[in-house]
């Protein structure tokens, strides 16, 4: 099963996706 997530802290946005475990994700700035 392949789950998208976001997460905000701050500044940085992660955006990934997981299968399990860490598969892909990126980090932006949004400063």
């Amino acid at each position: 099963m392949r789950r998208v997530y976001y997460h905000s802290r701050g500044c940085a946005v992660t955006v990934g996706v997981t299968r399990g475990r860490i598969d892909s994700y990126r980090v932006y700035s949004i400063c």
